[in-house]
């Protein structure tokens, strides 16, 4: 959908309206008609205004703006009173209108990865607020009217400028979680912030082997910005289990590897590596992924063989430009949908994973020539993996397959096709080869 459907103004009693995921520009005057809509979703669109009618819908509690092209709110947002959560995250936002104090049910407010310097001192007037996440941005300095909102329990401020935080943090008694990290704060701050806040968790960048790493690759003095491929392995390193913070100042960054190192966690400031083509993570011990990779937009090449991946989070989905994809040997049971909107894989290795069925939307990956599923639990193909046009390899070897579908007969560019350790008949091996006259096919080890 690129157009917002003006008729939807027609649906009077309309509650939920989830456009999310399009490439809408523009939101028709018309969405203000929709007086008892209580949640709007537009992620992932292309926005780049809205109406001043959004402030109309009088009883909307969500109203989910992000990953868009907005530079300004209107200021009629202040008009919407019954507002709980409102996610402005990803956009293009450099001021915010002094109206956003006026939504007094606010309680949860996300302007993440925005370009915002100044946070409007009637952000105090918040007082149900919760949750407020300003990381990513390029704040110096926090008003002290934050220490006004008494019902603040996380506060993100990371990967800013900040050098040093109001005393007035201090007064946020049910602060639980602060998260400061990837800030240049004057030394003993955090431990001034710990002391204005003794109950609260502190996020602040991670301890390990940061400074060992950077000093023994011997570029702590050189340009960050101009290394442009970066390697550490287990054989140099051993395991560090944390990301190296280090790394993040990398920004021209176009290869990455941290193969064998250990690595649990991938921080959510990974997106701040903006160029990356290609990210080597393999054998390592990840159990998920952030869902900031979504905002590596460049990224071609993506190797998150023998981790401990049980799912992908949806963001993968924005990967628009990855031609490889690695997940050989992780703890996949289902096949990640998210993959099938990467238009432009050419490489997707799933072996070695708990795969039972694969989806029939397959199909929509036409641009894929390799594709891997040897050693899964599949035990039949969907027919539209004939739809494959530029398909060249298939791996299905250690499944539980008894057959194909005649509809691989139309795979014309298929060289090789592995099928040893399955449980094919002769007859159904002599019938597949017929259906491939021309294709190499594999019912061994080796060939």
């Amino acid at each position: 959908v690129s157009v917002f459907p003006e008729k939807i103004g027609k649906l009077q009693n309309l509650k939920d309206l989830d456009l999310s995921n399009n490439r809408i520009q523009v939101v028709s005057e018309k969405v203000g008609k929709l007086r008892n809509l209580e949640r709007l979703n537009l992620i992932e669109n292309r926005l780049t205004v809205l109406p001043k009618e959004i402030g109309q819908l009088q009883n909307l509690q969500t109203l989910n703006l992000g990953y868009n092209k907005l530079a300004n709110i209107p200021k009629e947002i202040g008009e919407l009173r019954s507002l709980k959560e409102l996610d402005l995250s990803d956009n293009e936002l450099k001021v915010l209108p002094k109206e956003l104090g006026t939504i007094a049910n606010l309680q949860s407010l996300k302007l993440n990865d925005n370009q915002i310097v100044n946070l409007p001192k009637e952000i105090e007037l918040l007082q149900n607020l919760r949750s407020l996440d300003l990381s990513g941005n390029q704040f110096k300095v926090l008003p002290k009217e934050i220490g006004r909102l008494q019902n603040l329990q996380s506060l993100d401020l990371s990967d800013n400028q900040f050098t040093t935080l109001p005393s007035e943090v201090g007064e946020l008694r049910n602060l639980k979680k602060l998260n400061i990290d990837s800030n240049p704060l004057l030394p003993g701050e955090k431990d001034k912030i710990q002391n204005l806040l003794p109950n609260c968790e502190i996020d602040s960048s991670y301890a390990g082997k940061d400074d060992q790493i950077y000093y023994d690759l011997n570029i702590a003095s050189e340009n960050p910005l101009k290394v442009l491929n970066l390697s550490l392995e287990y054989k140099e390193y051993e395991s560090f289990y944390n990301f190296p913070k280090k790394i993040l100042e990398f920004r021209n960054l176009r290869g990455l590897g941290l193969y064998d190192v250990g690595l649990e966690i991938i921080p959510k400031e990974i997106r701040r590596l903006q160029n990356l083509e290609t990210l080597r993570l393999g054998l390592n011990r990840l159990k998920t992924l952030p869902k900031e990779i979504g905002h590596l937009k460049n990224l071609r090449g993506l190797n998150l063989e023998a981790n401990l991946l049980e799912s992908l989070p949806k963001e993968i989905a924005r990967l628009r430009n990855l031609h490889t994809l690695r997940l050989h040997q992780n703890k996949l049971k289902t096949f990640p949908k998210e993959i099938l909107q990467l238009g432009k894989l050419q490489k997707l290795d799933l072996s070695a994973n708990e795969l039972k069925i694969l989806p029939e939307e397959l199909e929509r990956l036409q641009n894929l020539q390799e594709l891997d599923l040897s050693h899964n639990q599949l035990t039949i193909l969907p027919k539209e993996i004939g739809q494959l046009q530029n398909l060249q390899e298939l791996n299905l070897n250690g499944n539980r397959l008894t057959t194909l579908p005649s509809e691989i007969e139309f795979l014309k560019k298929l060289e090789i096709l592995r099928l040893y350790q399955n449980e094919f008949s002769s007859e159904e091996k002599e019938r597949i080869q017929k259906l491939l006259p021309k294709c190499k096919i594999d019912f061994r080890d080796i060939y």
